[in-house]
């Protein structure tokens, strides 16, 4: 099974991901999980740098994506939003070029 890729989370009720993650082959990658299991179809809150959410759902054949803007999705955005910073922190810290040592040192600061 392909790893998921830096920037991208599962969580019960949603996926999360970052906008510079959120490429086609995110998507694909996304939607290859959703297919894998009936029970993991749910929406993808895409976080922007400045903290700003979309919300997206599966289309009925799960080959692509439609932006959202119901109430639920709305309330997703919302939650989404309160952790970005921690989010986005924690990204740029798993893609630099520290050794591993160093980035779970400064993952473990991010959790104070």
């Amino acid at each position: 099974m392909k790893e998921y890729p830096v920037g991208l989370l599962a969580r019960t009720q949603y996926f999360r991901v970052l906008k510079s993650v959120w490429t086609n082959e995110c998507q694909k990658f996304v939607l290859e999980r959703m297919k894998a299991s009936t029970g993991n179809i749910k929406p993808v809150i895409v976080v922007d740098t400045d903290k700003t959410c979309k919300c997206f759902i599966p289309n009925e054949n799960l080959t692509g994506f439609d932006e959202t803007n119901d109430t639920h999705a709305k309330i997703l955005c919302t939650k989404v939003h309160t952790i970005a910073d921690h989010m986005i922190s924690k990204c740029k810290i798993q893609l630099s070029d520290k050794s591993v040592k160093q980035k779970e040192k400064e993952i473990e600061k991010l959790k104070v």
